[in-house]
């Protein structure tokens, strides 16, 4: 979990479209909601995601504004249409 956050803030430096770091944030959205028949979603890593990445949305850094905000939409969007949002941010 760590790693990930670790990989997570260093992507949220570069303003432009790098593949890689689209890859990345991509691939961190998915397995932050991944759930099938053997394993239950890991809500925990998502929760911890956007607890950690929703107060960067109101960073000084235009490039951490648009990376925060990117990933936050793609967790939002790659959850499923069962998840509940809570309102405690």
């Amino acid at each position: 979990r760590e790693g990930i956050l670790d990989a997570v803030h260093r992507c949220m430096l570069v303003f432009k479209r790098e593949p890689a770091v689209e890859r990345l944030l991509q691939f961190v959205a998915n397995l932050a909601s991944f759930s099938n028949d053997k394993y239950a979603s890991d809500s925990e890593l998502a929760v911890d995601l956007l607890d950690k990445i929703v107060p960067l949305t109101k960073a000084k850094d235009k490039a951490v504004r648009f990376r925060s905000c990117q990933l936050t939409s793609k967790l939002l969007n790659s959850l499923g249409e069962d998840a509940e949002v809570s309102d405690e941010f």
